[in-house]
């Protein structure tokens, strides 16, 4: 148990050092500096009280004070400086891990990302995050669990002299097991408190909290305007009154056990500050009735006694809560560390063959490949095999669910097969450096997403990009027309998330076309079409491939779809059914056979076609 809770927090340590260092040495200045101030303030009353009792010159006093004064306030000034940057820090750490967060999810496995481990961390993440469980409080805890233990030290080492009994007379045995005694009972009543509060924190914080969730997805999801339609047509209020009941009644009982823990604590605690300060003053009045100890030393030793027990009494209490904050963390922890299984080549991808006017004598196999998801036992794609030569335009066809979309996020690597192969010019993917692999392709998935930042940012996916490029690559997709009624061109914000009353909606065929011109602008030898027309009538589906067939020019082109459009541009046709290739073949070779599975899709659809 003390071990695992040691290393929690030794990695909880190392999490925020790296997230902000400046901000740990910031805390530990300022906690050192109050700790000092506190207790040459004490010792300073005590000295002005002994000096004036002996026949200590004044002017050796007060140079004497002066510099006590001037130390403290240099220390003072310290202590200010570093909170200063304590503050101004402390609150963009859960920014800084934020960022920290996804960095790890944009490099982590695709299939990992997609799995359930990952799911289940990413849900104690915001559970964990509840109740403001964030990383914020490890530096707050820190900076009161340093505080402390600085001002049990510095107590230690003024009341040592008197422990071993110098400035006294007789035998100070009984003062010292009355100060002993004093600090092993705030010890041990605090110890006591907190394991006890901390067996209810852990009780009330570790239990799943799913009304916190659904409340979360409707404030985030249910009451966006982008909902608002289907909210009102199918009275969502009812759904949002029973799940906000359920939260109500969740959180009250909850909030109950929460308090009554707490008050429990506060308490006990109170409790022990008050023995504490009344157990201070008896051992040093005792101490100078039995053994002669002078008033400056009572007042110091009074004060530093106090001083010492009650942090021992409030360092044990955040020690508990530290830990319980560095438990928190753990599930942040498990995420930024977890780790990547898929085998990451070494080898090069030569990009020089894939481009215009590029050596094209290259080929893409799957050979024998079979594919199932981690979670299921039922194969996706059974027994693969085919070719396509780079500089192909290759069109996938098939019903839905049949295993085109499974098949291209093997193909970049989104996946690895279960069995088989798949090979770039003889050579398996996997040997390739992985991120110069996945950079060969411009891929518009079935599922796309844009995000609500501008047009321009969309398309390149960066901050700072090409405007004439990115110009360019819309009128290719066939957004011209739209683009030219923006007022503020490739600075329109989509959607109005963020830019309220500012921002564009689109149609479902216009982001189908800004995702086209993203796949443009990124100008990837591979270009792959997965159902990119699907928002499109039959006559700008037509047009799209009309259009993007030009543009795509020596590049390689795959393009996936049930609608069989795309297939009169390309050089060869892949058919599947379920999860196998049952046809391949030109266009023209497909449709002669009238028993096939491609001829029937194809009149079945004829008519869109004419």
């Amino acid at each position: 148990m003390f071990k695992e809770a040691g290393k929690n927090m030794r990695d909880t340590f190392k999490l925020a050092w790296d997230i902000d260092k400046r901000c740990i040495i910031s805390i530990t200045v300022h906690a050192f500096c109050v700790a000092m101030i506190s207790v040459m303030a004490l010792l300073l009353s005590s000295y002005c009280i002994e000096a004036l009792d002996t026949a200590i010159p004044y002017r050796t006093i007060i140079w004497n004070v002066i510099l006590v004064i001037f130390a403290i306030f240099i220390l003072m000034l310290c202590g200010s400086y570093a909170e200063k940057i304590k503050s101004a820090r402390i609150f963009h750490t859960e920014t800084e891990l934020n960022s920290k967060v996804t960095e790890k999810n944009l490099d982590m496995d695709y299939e990992a990302l997609e799995g359930s481990e990952i799911q289940e961390i990413k849900n104690k993440m915001a559970q964990d995050r509840n109740w403001g469980w964030g990383i914020v409080s490890f530096y707050w805890y820190y900076d009161e669990l340093i505080s402390a233990v600085l001002k049990i030290i510095m107590s230690i080492i003024v009341i040592f002299p008197l422990l071993c009994g110098r400035g006294m007379t007789g035998k100070p045995y009984y003062f010292i097991l009355i100060v002993l005694g004093l600090i092993l009972l705030s010890i041990g009543i605090s110890i006591y408190t907190c394991i006890k509060g901390e067996k209810g924190m852990r009780e009330l914080l570790e239990k799943p909290i799913p009304a916190s969730l659904s409340s979360y997805i409707i404030y985030d999801k249910g009451l966006s305007y982008n909902n608002g339609k289907d909210m009102r047509i199918y009275e969502g209020n009812k759904l949002c009154e029973g799940l906000f009941d359920n939260e109500y009644n969740f959180a009250r009982e909850h909030g109950k056990k929460f308090e009554r823990n707490m008050g429990l604590k506060s308490r006990n605690l109170s409790m022990i500050k008050g023995l504490i300060m009344c157990g201070s003053y008896f051992a040093v009045v005792f101490a100078a009735k039995s053994s002669g100890l002078s008033i400056a030393n009572m007042v110091k030793y009074a004060g530093i006694i106090y001083i010492m027990c009650e942090n021992l009494s409030l360092g044990v209490d955040i020690f508990f809560e530290f830990k319980l904050t560095c438990n928190r963390q753990q599930s942040t922890l498990d995420y930024l560390n977890y780790p990547n299984k898929m085998h990451k080549g070494s080898l090069p991808v030569e990009k020089m063959y894939f481009c215009d006017n590029g050596d094209n004598d290259y080929e893409i196999e799957f050979r024998n490949v079979s594919f199932k998801y981690p979670t299921s036992d039922v194969y996706s794609l059974k027994n693969i095999s085919f070719k396509f030569k780079v500089g192909e335009k290759l069109a996938v066809v098939g019903m839905n669910g049949s295993g085109k979309t499974t098949m291209i996020k093997l193909l970049c690597r989104l996946y690895d097969p279960t069995e088989g192969e798949i090979l770039l010019n003889g050579v398996n993917i996997k040997s390739y450096d992985y991120k110069e692999y996945m950079s060969i392709f411009s891929v518009v998935f079935q599922d796309f997403r844009l995000l609500s930042f501008t047009l321009g940012q969309n398309i390149s996916c960066d901050c700072e990009y090409d405007s004439y490029k990115a110009i360019e690559s819309l009128e290719k997709a066939g957004f011209k027309e739209r683009f030219d009624s923006m007022e503020k061109g490739l600075e329109t914000c989509l959607y109005n998330d963020f830019d309220s009353g500012n921002g564009v909606e689109i149609s479902g065929g216009e982001a189908q076309k800004i995702s086209l011109a993203r796949a443009l602008y990124k100008n990837s030898p591979f270009i792959i079409l997965d159902e990119p027309t699907a928002a499109m009538d039959p006559v700008a589906e037509y047009d799209i491939y009309s259009r993007f067939n030009k543009v795509v020019g020596d590049k390689t082109a795959i393009y996936i779809s049930h609608r069989l459009s795309s297939c009169i541009f390309c050089d060869s046709i892949v058919v599947f059914h379920n999860g196998s290739i049952i046809q391949n073949g030109s266009h023209q070779e497909l449709l002669s056979d009238e028993e096939g599975k491609y001829y029937e899709l194809w009149n079945a659809q004829a008519k869109y076609y004419v």
